[in-house]
């Protein structure tokens, strides 16, 4: 197949080679002419002679850094996840600035400085505050999101693993976390005379990891950030209805008890309740424990179903990361 005179050869060879113009080469005895030829044999001596001279062979410490262990993903994705939730706004501040204002108005509603308020009244602030900060958590789902993308780009690269990612991004927002509820606690226990500030603050702080998780999972899943938030609302709103503050358990009619045994904010809010009244030897103490049955309510127990919930949504969520997030096409 000579190349005609004045012709451009790359566009010669171009159209000889493409089965959609009529008269072109057969495409399969010329590649195979190709790979018997001399040509392609000085090809690929000069590639083995060109591989000798500038690329030395790969050590074993060249090897781990193109695929780094488990521990050594896990503890860069650490690193970066920290810097991210410094570095971002988004994640961590705007909540911590809403936190503040919204718990401070909590804490200076119920205020106590003239020892009016009842217990009965004391118990809206156990509600109000944990459930309201717990809803501001639908603001971090956007982050999640746009980690996915980030997650599916690297591990369709063949260099990620799917639990040293998720063990990083659940322990990097723990300290974050901690600090919302911290100040959450701050602004709601001593202004209100509620006691026990470092169960307070354990069980907010909990509930908070839970609803992180929760938004992990709802971030996998739904194909946009509008439709997650909408849909984790909407979940934070049936378990705030259902978690016996507004009806009483005992209350609640059959066909939505399932709700109140699948909110996390049940276990919460039953552990605070008892965390303030439980031992109180008062007539309107004693009287709450009886009107929301919490008389037996362990506190311990409830803050390790939280914990557990919190450890089954990472598990999820993890488990949609592996199977649905794989990055190809």
């Amino acid at each position: 197949h000579p190349c005609p005179t004045y012709s451009n050869p790359a566009e010669y060879y171009l159209a000889l080679i493409n089965t959609d113009f009529p008269g072109h080469g057969d495409v399969a005895a010329i590649t195979a002419a190709f790979a018997s030829s001399g040509a392609a044999a000085a090809i690929q001596t000069a590639l083995a002679q060109d591989r000798a001279t500038h690329f030395a062979p790969l050590s074993k410490s060249d090897l781990k850094e193109l695929k780094p262990s488990l521990w050594r993903q896990f503890a860069m994705l650490m690193q970066r996840n920290l810097l991210e939730n410094v570095r971002n706004p988004g994640i961590f501040w705007v909540r911590l600035v809403m936190f503040f204002l919204l718990s401070g108005m909590a804490g200076t509603m119920y205020i106590d400085h003239d020892h009016k308020l009842q217990d009965i009244e004391l118990v809206g602030a156990i509600f109000g505050g944990p459930a309201f900060t717990v809803f501001l958590s639908v603001s971090a789902l956007p982050f999640f999101i746009d980690q996915r993308a980030v997650f599916a780009r690297e591990r369709a690269n063949g260099g990620l693993s799917v639990f040293g990612y998720t063990l990083a991004n659940f322990l990097a927002f723990l300290p974050g976390l901690a600090l919302l509820a911290l100040v959450a606690t701050t602004n709601i226990v001593p202004p209100t005379a509620l006691t026990n500030y470092a169960t307070f603050f354990y069980l907010l702080w909990l509930q908070l990891v839970v609803a992180e998780s929760f938004m992990c999972l709802l971030g996998v899943l739904v194909p946009n950030a509008i439709m997650g938030i909408a849909v984790g609302a909407a979940f934070y709103g049936m378990f705030m209805l259902c978690e016996g503050f507004m009806v009483p358990r005992s209350s609640i009619q059959d066909y939505w008890l399932w709700g109140h045994y699948l909110g996390f904010h049940s276990y919460g809010f039953a552990a605070m309740v008892a965390n303030q009244f439980q031992g109180v030897n008062t007539t309107s103490a004693q009287a709450i424990l009886t009107r929301f049955d919490f008389h037996d309510v362990s506190i311990a127990t409830n803050a390790g179903i939280l914990a557990g919930y919190a450890v089954v949504l990472q598990v999820l969520f993890c488990g949609v990361l592996y199977f649905k997030h794989t990055g190809r096409r």
